[in-house]
């Protein structure tokens, strides 16, 4: 598929990126004196609250999450195909079939951890759970959930479940490099995958977790191979490696974020912190490219990072949190540099 097929979506995401919160809606949020005060300013927004549900985290959880789905069904409404929209929804699709074939294995209602974002229907996903079968889903899902299921019968652990579909969802992320013929689409898949696999490895580490673990909990679908990330994490050489898969040398944001990666104290989520500053700070470099996918994944990248701030700030209030904590905690703003 051509640049251009995806013109139309390009001009449609120059409309909706309007609607945007920008830092300056952010700090007023959390500077507001009353419930009242943070109702009116959403009403502005696209994001709307009572007074009564700014003290209910469940309430301010359904209306973000409810904003988000409804974002994802207009992307998806409007783009030439599924693929560039599946980049950052597949993780939904996946948390849905995990639900889904555990309700299945045990027979308990877990409906209520459903979420309905992604190219399939909830219905559709069912179905695929019950039968191991569609002629709708894409086979190389289906593929990973009939092998998944077939582990599970083994072993009878829907802890299996559970670290099968999260392989099969970075089984997908790589599936989906193939509808692409963007570099920059790519590269966004391939950091995800490999951000992810060196958070893990530094998390088990720090759990006295020996390599097979390792193995099981990481995808072999990134661009840095597991026992090559595994002996990167050992051997504390993460700024090395992130200094060469790095495609923002002259950034100077990121070449900070390079040093602080030398620390013996380096965290795994100061690793998080990370990855999400620099795939933010990678697509908005690509703000001004032409028409292509890497727009559509810009978009819904920036307004999964809106909802996590509103979540942060909101939630914060409902709790009584500090908003100086809540402010170091806020993740990248859509079409500002960091």
């Amino acid at each position: 598929m051509s640049a251009q097929d995806y013109a139309s979506t390009q001009t449609f995401i120059s409309v909706r990126e309007q609607n945007f919160l920008g830092h300056e809606d952010y700090e007023a949020l959390m500077q507001a004196e009353s419930s009242a005060q943070i109702v009116r300013m959403l009403e502005e927004s696209d994001y709307h609250l009572e007074e009564a549900d700014l003290n209910d985290p469940d309430a301010i959880e359904a209306e973000l999450m409810r904003e988000l789905a409804k974002e994802y069904r207009l992307i998806y409404a409007n783009s030439p195909n599924q693929y560039a929209a599946d980049v950052t929804a597949s993780k939904y699709m996946f948390h849905n079939l995990k639900v889904q074939m555990k309700i299945v294995a045990t027979d308990l209602d877990l409906d209520h951890l459903i979420i309905p974002i992604g190219p399939y229907s909830t219905q559709e996903l069912f179905h695929l759970a019950q039968t191991m079968e569609s002629s709708i889903i894409d086979a190389s899902i289906v593929q990973n959930v009939q092998s998944t299921w077939e582990e599970y019968q083994s072993y009878e652990d829907t802890e299996v479940i559970d670290v099968g579909m999260d392989m099969a969802y970075f089984d997908y992320l790589h599936h989906l490099k193939g509808y692409f013929n963007d570099p920059k689409v790519k590269h966004v898949i391939d950091m995800e995958i490999d951000f992810y696999n060196a958070i893990t490895g530094m998390r088990a580490l720090k759990q006295g977790k020996p390599n097979s673990f390792m193995y099981e909990m990481m995808s072999d679908q990134g661009a840095t191979d597991i026992r090559t990330m595994i002996d990167i994490v050992r051997q504390g050489r993460l700024a090395q490696w992130f200094d060469r898969a790095n495609q923002l040398k002259f950034d100077l944001t990121i070449r900070n974020y390079l040093e602080s990666m030398t620390a013996k104290n380096f965290t795994a989520r100061q690793l998080e912190n990370i990855a999400e500053m620099y795939l933010h700070q990678y697509m908005a470099d690509a703000r001004l490219s032409g028409a292509g996918p890497i727009h559509i994944i810009r978009y819904l990248y920036g307004r999964e990072m809106e909802v996590k701030n509103l979540r942060l700030i909101l939630t914060g209030r409902a709790n009584d949190l500090s908003m100086e904590g809540v402010r170091e905690r806020m993740r990248p703003i859509y079409g500002e540099r960091i």
